[in-house]
């Protein structure tokens, strides 16, 4: 499998934020990333011909608050509906159906912690 990643012509590294490059928190806006995760992530988005990313149910905007990496690392939120590298706008009707059917984060959210 090493090998077969080593030849690849181009290398995508996807990480999930919750429980992987963070762990968790009673307030969802209070986590504390692995720094050590989190260099490696960046270096990695470094290299030539590799792409980086963290992807999150959180939406988009809450992902960027608590992870501190940022381009050339690119980012998916809302479970990679959203996503930093294009206009990807969440309609109301898949914002209504991940505030049913799982936990979106919001800054309103959060203030009720």
């Amino acid at each position: 499998m090493i090998d077969a990643l080593a030849s690849a012509e181009h290398l995508a590294v996807v990480s999930d934020f919750d429980g992987t490059l963070a762990g968790f928190a009673r307030n969802a806006y209070e986590v504390s990333p692995e720094q050590r995760s989190l260099d490696a992530l960046a270096a990695l988005a470094q290299l030539p011909n590799t792409t980086a990313a963290v992807l999150s149910g959180r939406h988009l905007e809450g992902l960027k608050q608590v992870c501190p990496l940022r381009e050339p690392v690119l980012f998916g939120g809302s479970h990679g509906a959203e996503s930093s590298w294009e206009n990807s706008a969440l309609t109301p009707e898949m914002e209504a159906h991940l505030a049913k059917n799982c936990l979106l984060y919001t800054s309103d959210a959060a203030d009720d912690s």
